[in-house]
């Protein structure tokens, strides 16, 4: 069993509807039964629990059974608020499926992640060291100490 979860879009800003679909998928030569998608988590960069605004009916969400090759989809919604584009970040959506196959249980579990644009923290993130500017995966090879290292020796700091 496999479970392919995403977003529409990568990135969303106030008033923005995001789609998340679940993709559930027997890849296996036996009979999945008593599939059930469960939504684990839905929060903002505060950690704030978020509700979708639309989503499967609870009946929805349990699956009695899928034969080899076979596949079923759902979908949740969301719009984008000020304060969730307030706190920046990202929207993180978690979603599990279960299932049983050849009596055992078995799992899989995703997470959607929708980047809030033009939010509150710019990216990449300014420095708060002087001189650095942007923080960047390019080394820094001009960056000069703003005063001269002392050498412990000769500053009388080194006991022997």
């Amino acid at each position: 069993m496999k479970l392919v979860y995403g977003a529409d879009k990568t990135t969303a800003v106030p008033g923005d509807t995001v789609i998340f679909t679940a993709w559930i998928s027997n890849g296996s030569k036996s009979h999945l039964r008593n599939i059930c998608l469960i939504p684990r988590s839905f929060t903002n960069e505060a950690m704030e629990p978020l509700t979708y605004a639309s989503s499967p009916a609870r009946e929805d969400l349990a699956i009695p059974s899928l034969a080899p090759g076979e596949g079923v989809m759902r979908s949740f919604s969301y719009r984008v608020t000020a304060v969730d584009h307030s706190h920046g970040g990202s929207l993180v959506s978690a979603m599990q499926v279960r299932a049983s196959c050849l009596g055992r249980l078995v799992t899989d579990e995703h997470d959607a992640i929708v980047s809030l644009t033009g939010a509150r923290t710019p990216w990449p993130v300014r420095s708060t060291r002087p001189g650095l500017g942007h923080w960047s995966s390019t080394p820094v090879t001009s960056v000069k100490p703003r005063r001269r290292p002392r050498r412990l020796a000769n500053a009388g700091m080194l006991k022997r």
